[in-house]
């Protein structure tokens, strides 16, 4: 039987500012419910600045999560996450951290 090779992607870790939002006009644009690539928002959706591509993996706290998302153009370069969360109270008690990204490089 033949080995199976996986593949491995390579990443590169940073150190960013993660918050949470909700599907809320007052956090979001007018659309609080679709993402900026149009697809309806879902737990493991995650809102980059746009040096990152859509689609582009990253992982914090073990978790994977895939831009689909766009951050203020205030923050386009800047290291900031916005996870999104079903949870208001989630998204309240979790705050704004400094965390490890790991960016995976598609």
């Amino acid at each position: 039987m033949e080995a199976v090779q996986v593949q491995t992607l390579n990443y590169k870790i940073i150190e960013a500012s993660i918050s949470m939002y909700n599907s809320e006009k007052g956090q979001t644009d007018s659309t609080p419910f679709h993402t900026a690539t149009g697809e309806h928002v879902y737990d493991g959706g995650i809102a980059c600045p746009s040096k990152y591509s859509f689609g582009t993996k990253v992982a914090i706290n073990n978790k994977i999560y895939k831009c689909n998302d766009r951050m203020n153009k205030r923050f386009a370069q800047s290291p900031y996450f916005d996870i999104w969360s079903a949870s208001k109270s989630e998204a309240q008690s979790f705050g704004r951290q400094k965390l490890q990204v790991k960016v995976y490089e598609s």
